[in-house]
């Protein structure tokens, strides 16, 4: 593999393969081994995208731009892993988040913590917990929110 972006539940190789050796010198042997490492790859989660050297060395815009839309595709789902720990955290945490938990849980900054859960307020997965202050500190789990989220039913995961 020519190079390899790894997140968690999101693996990708990236291939640049040149005419000669991959197909004009190739043998069948080859040929076979070839493809058995790349389905051997996919059989441990890897997806690989092959590029011809050619088009590396003659369009490298386009080519870039193809590793943009997967990247894009990788942060999106870095950033439900995330999501996804954030609302785990705050139900063993009795259903509330603060901040400062948060950092904590994702090991981030202030910025992108507090991006993410704004992103689950706006998708309806939890709401601001004020308790009477101005600046929102903690975040709230929406009960009707876990059905929809996990298929959880709010009554019965509180009765543990």
């Amino acid at each position: 593999m020519d190079h390899a972006y790894i997140v968690p539940g999101f693996l990708w190789g990236f291939e640049v393969d040149g005419y000669g050796p991959h197909l004009r010198d190739i043998d069948r042997r080859k040929f076979a081994d070839e493809r058995k490492r790349d389905v051997s790859l996919q059989a441990v989660g890897w997806r690989i995208a092959r590029f011809a050297y050619d088009d590396v060395n003659e369009q490298p815009w386009t080519c870039r731009r193809l590793v943009e839309i997967i990247m894009a595709d990788a942060m999106k789902k870095r950033e439900d892993v995330r999501k996804d720990r954030l609302v785990q955290r705050a139900m063993a945490l009795g259903g509330t988040i603060h901040v400062q938990e948060a950092r904590e849980t994702l090991g981030m900054s202030d910025k992108p913590v507090l991006a993410l859960l704004r992103a689950l307020v706006f998708d309806g997965v939890m709401e601001p917990f004020n308790e009477g202050r101005i600046r929102v500190h903690q975040y709230r789990v929406r009960p009707e929110a876990l059905t929809a989220y996990w298929g959880m039913d709010p009554v019965k995961s509180n009765k543990k």
